[in-house]
């Protein structure tokens, strides 16, 4: 019963003690979690960057805004090239010794006078023409006042010019800032969306950190109502019980080994005896062992 109680209770503490060694590793593993959801929650909650909302927010107005620039960016590079197109013919009529009236690249309120009067003088030049030879007074006063016109015309070219290398100076460092301002904007975008990527996992990882301490606490938990209720490996089923009879020394089997053992040693020893006695019964042995003749034998007595 000793022996028996002795080993129960081994088995008792070698089960409880792997019960609890379970239970500590699976505590140690929930406070490990419990520590990564805590610097996870301080990340997204408690630092001092912008939340989710907020960088949502800051995305949309980035993004209105890199729309915005975009479509100014393309309206001044229009324009800018509308300028250097307009720049271009001015700069190629300012060239040209006689200025067509249908030909000037620019309008305003002046040009537009001095067409009018060159479209008049060449009309008047070619009537004369018509009515006068060449050199005649009238057509010098119609050829000297149309080259004014055309004087004039270049004059007033020659300011546009200047204005219109202005502006197109102007439009082509606005199209220059505003592409520098889309790339700032585009960066700016490219980093909300970054921190947004690494706000969602850190969101997605904070999700299963919790969902991962859950588990280990419901496992935890099992552990300790298991080991409380589990049923012990070995139990005394019956106790040990005193018998009526001594079960040793067995006398009677012990005298029948003895007989039939003493008796085979006896038979066995006697049957050795007789195997190693040297002795001399027929006349071979004599041959045999004394090496002599054998002279004759005297026979057995009836």
């Amino acid at each position: 019963d000793t022996v028996v109680q002795m080993f129960v209770d081994y088995q008792k503490r070698s089960r409880s003690r792997v019960d609890n060694d379970r239970v500590e590793y699976l505590k140690a593993q929930v406070a490990e979690v419990s520590s990564d959801i805590e610097a996870l929650e301080s990340k997204l909650y408690n630092s001092r960057q912008a939340g989710l909302s907020v960088l949502e927010s800051r995305l949309k107005q980035l993004t209105e805004t890199s729309g915005g620039l975009n479509d100014t960016y393309i309206k001044t590079k229009i324009e800018r090239a509308a300028s250097g197109e307009r720049l271009a013919r001015v700069q190629q009529a300012l060239q040209d010794s006689t200025v067509n009236a249908d030909e000037i690249p620019i309008q305003s309120e002046t040009l537009e006078s001095l067409r009018h009067d060159l479209q008049q003088r060449e009309a008047e030049l070619a009537r004369a023409h018509e009515i006068y030879k060449d050199k005649h007074p009238k057509l010098l006063v119609l050829e000297s006042e149309l080259e004014a016109i055309r004087r004039s015309i270049r004059a007033e070219l020659s300011k546009s010019v200047a204005t219109l290398q202005e502006e197109h100076t102007s439009l082509v460092g606005r199209e220059g800032t505003l592409r520098s301002n889309i790339n700032q904007t585009d960066g700016q975008v490219r980093d909300v969306n970054d921190r947004l990527g690494q706000h969602a996992s850190l969101e997605s990882e904070l999700g299963s950190k919790r969902a991962l301490q859950t588990l280990l606490v419901g496992k935890v938990q099992e552990a300790e109502i298991s080991g409380q209720v589990q049923a012990p490996l070995v139990k005394v089923v019956e106790p040990a019980t005193v018998g009526q009879q001594p079960v040793r020394p067995r006398r009677g089997l012990n005298l029948m080994l003895g007989l039939a053992v003493g008796l085979l040693s006896g038979i066995g020893l006697a049957l050795l005896m007789e195997y190693l006695r040297r002795c001399i019964r027929t006349p071979k042995d004599v041959v045999e062992q004394l090496h002599l003749p054998v002279l004759g034998m005297i026979p057995r007595r009836a």
